[in-house]
């Protein structure tokens, strides 16, 4: 499925033609696998889970300026029903059909047991920046989508981005050493990071998470999506399999932290070094580790 800002004329909920086909609707399923009643159903039980803003603290012509490849990536993952669990991407769009600046384009996956192979968290990480999601709207858009059998499929034949090869380098290569990164998505930053920093990272993540998860409170991460995205494959990895894995939800980029809806979540800022002075710092409802 594709949620974005629609017109009436490109929404696959109102499909209208005429002149009211060019007029702003709002947000909507712009196409999806389903149609329909179910197609409808399936959107409103995502809906409170579709939203997308640049850091607060990112000046106004950023929006106009980032694009769905240099903004911030919400890879998020949320268990729907025992059975059913949707996992997407949720991307910065520059502006909406009715030409405001910022909006979103997401594109969802909804995995039950008609999927083939396995669907956890660490499979949806797996899928950080691969080739088969789509990442802005276009006009050739059609209505109906095919449907995917397996998340193998949004690979397609390449190396993932985020795999045990990739955890293990982040934890064992030395200061600029030759990491392991086939998706080139590790930042300067913890490139030279020392080795005994990106390990305690991780130890630390787990380690929050699991005192968080005694009194249902979200684990907050303040740290690039990307790195974000390689932390939360580490922490899954290493949970043994029972309740706290098994009904992990997260989100690599939260705008916002005050009322998260995930239980891992990641936020970062335009200004890192400026981020515990920012009031949210003050409002959090979780257990706060920031890089």
């Amino acid at each position: 499925m594709y949620c974005t800002h629609c017109t009436y004329g490109s929404s696959a909920l109102e499909r209208r033609k005429g002149e009211i086909a060019q007029q702003p609707l709002g947000y909507s399923v712009r196409a999806g696998a389903s149609d329909g009643e179910l197609l409808r159903k399936q959107y409103q039980q995502v809906g409170r889970l579709l939203y997308y803003y640049l850091p607060k603290d990112a000046p106004a012509d950023e929006k106009t300026r980032l694009t769905a490849a240099t903004a911030p990536k919400r890879l998020i993952y949320f268990p729907l029903t025992p059975s059913r669990t949707v996992i997407g991407q949720v991307c910065h769009r520059q502006s909406d059909t009715a030409g405001r600046p910022g909006s979103y384009f997401a594109h969802l996956l909804f995995l039950d047991e008609t999927c083939s192979g396995s669907c956890s968290g660490l499979d949806c990480l797996r899928l950080w920046n691969a080739p088969g999601w789509k990442e802005e709207d276009d006009v050739d858009i059609p209505h109906v989508l095919p449907p995917i059998a397996s998340l193998d499929d949004m690979l397609r034949d390449r190396r993932p981005c985020i795999d045990d090869d990739v955890l293990r380098s982040f934890v064992s290569t030395s200061v600029n050493g030759n990491f392991y990164d086939p998706g080139q998505i590790l930042p300067h930053r913890w490139r030279e990071a020392s080795l005994e920093s990106r390990r305690q990272l991780l130890i630390s993540s787990l380690s929050m998470l699991l005192a968080a998860s005694t009194d249902q409170r979200p684990f907050i991460l303040v740290i690039e999506p990307a790195v974000a995205a390689i932390v939360f494959y580490g922490i899954i990895r290493l949970l043994p399999s029972g309740q706290i894995r098994d009904s992990l939800s997260f989100s690599t980029f939260e705008p916002s932290v005050e009322r998260p809806l995930a239980k891992i979540i990641a936020t970062w800022f335009h200004y890192g070094e400026q981020a515990e002075t920012m009031p949210e710092f003050q409002r959090i409802a979780g257990t706060l580790l920031n890089t």
